[in-house]
């Protein structure tokens, strides 16, 4: 029942997670760059990427050459495929969570 319980847990907050992802994508000002798509949120949020979308705040107070390294940054952790190695772990952390 415990275990049942855990696993219900972390797959809401995977869900949850995703679903706040999906309302900056949506309400956020998308440009379409090279090889992704810059979005810029309201939220005051810190920079992150998540598949081919960099979400940057409006808000930040970054400098030019600041927000270039970010987002060089961001475009690096695209290209390794880090949202997905974020996802498998938080499956697998489901699957192998002790009984």
């Amino acid at each position: 029942m415990v275990y049942t319980l855990g696993v219900a847990v972390i797959f809401i907050r995977i869900l949850l997670g995703l679903s706040m992802i999906l309302k900056l994508y949506f309400t956020g000002q998308k440009t379409k760059k090279q090889h992704f798509t810059l979005i810029e949120t309201k939220s005051e949020t810190e920079p992150f990427s998540f598949f081919n979308w960099v979400f940057i705040s409006k808000n930040n107070t970054f400098s030019e050459a600041e927000q270039a390294e970010i987002i060089a940054h961001e475009k690096a952790l695209i290209k390794q495929k880090y949202a997905l190695d974020l996802l498998l772990i938080e499956f697998l952390g489901i699957r192998f969570r002790k009984r």
